[in-house]
């Protein structure tokens, strides 16, 4: 526990320093700003109108003895393929107390929302992107109800979901962390990861499973105490699945795949993208509703969505991937 609060502290000192950085260089976009009033308007995503669809009783979830609890009936609702389940062990998250190598977290996803499920926990936690707002930020309480309800949770959710890695935006983002060094007054590091990241500095804090896997790569090494603040990516375990590393019988799969991993990893980026430049379209419109030409940070921007979404920059790919989900 006192290396996870090391871990955590570390990349909280550095994402503060960072957030003073960004805003006085006018890096966050001001989410409450007439155009965009992020926490007074009324989200439309889709756990929204699952709610909504509950409390009519046109729509119900059905509640398994725990640790699952909601899980399988959520996912469901929610249009969210079991397949997509990546496992994630660093403990830096507000379900942290519950997640270990031998007990990782569950990240599930399609293209507008992901839920995380973690053995034991009270909640499972959800984001959802509203077209126009961005990200919003859930939670379900894991006990059984006539008509359960997922609260919003943006205030708690924004201290980690609000920074320069999510573009000045609520946002999301997956991180590769390494472990942590002999030094016991060193942190862990971290960076986030997408489509450009070099595969041997990818999934550190992750489990990685699959049929064809890269060779090298940062992933089923345990984010704890070592010799040096770093692990070889060279040696990484190979794991068809997870079974074997820890008990999977309470997951839904007992994958971490690779391919959902190499999707995830890119669209994180891109919904943070998308929402900064739609934010900031409407701000100009809104500040300059007769302008006659594009705002110069407006072109940049969109300049930059379009490279990301061309995948300018990919690393290249060392070797065939075939996942096993």
């Amino acid at each position: 526990r006192h290396l996870a609060c090391r871990a955590l502290v570390g990349l909280a000192a550095v994402s503060a320093i960072a957030v003073v950085s960004a805003q006085t260089s006018g890096m966050f976009v001001p989410r409450d700003h007439p155009a965009i009033q992020y926490s007074t308007r009324a989200p439309h995503d889709a756990v929204v109108d699952l709610n909504a669809s509950i409390q009519k009783g046109t729509a119900g979830l059905s509640f398994e003895p725990l640790p699952r609890g909601y899980l399988a009936s959520v996912l469901k609702a929610l249009n969210i393929p079991i397949s997509s389940q990546t496992l994630v062990f660093s403990e830096n998250s507000l379900q942290r107390s519950h997640i270990s190598q031998r007990t990782p977290r569950a990240i599930y996803f399609n293209d507008a929302v992901a839920v995380a499920w973690a053995k034991g926990a009270e909640t499972i936690e959800v984001t959802a992107l509203d077209p126009s707002q961005g990200v919003h930020f859930y939670s379900i309480p894991q006990t059984r109800q006539a008509k359960p309800r997922f609260i919003h949770r943006n205030k708690d959710c924004l201290q980690c979901h609000l920074l320069p890695q999510t573009h000045g935006v609520p946002g999301v983002l997956t991180m590769s962390v390494l472990p942590l060094s002999d030094n016991k007054n060193d942190y862990a590091q971290g960076w986030e990861a997408d489509h450009r990241t070099p595969f041997e500095d990818r999934w550190g804090g992750w489990y990685v499973t699959g049929a064809e896997v890269p060779a090298k790569h940062l992933g089923n090494v345990a984010v704890l105490h070592v010799p040096k603040s770093y692990v070889r990516a060279d040696v990484a375990p190979k794991l068809p699945t997870a079974t074997g590393a820890f008990d999977t019988a309470p997951y839904l799969p007992p994958h971490s795949d690779v391919v959902a991993l190499m999707v995830l990893n890119p669209q994180t980026r891109m919904t943070n993208l998308l929402t900064r430049l739609g934010w900031q379209w409407r701000i100009a419109a809104h500040d300059a509703p007769t302008r006659s030409s594009i705002p110069p940070h407006i072109r940049d921007m969109a300049y930059e969505l379009i490279d990301y979404m061309l995948f300018v920059d990919e690393a290249p790919l060392p070797s065939p991937v075939r996942g096993s989900s």
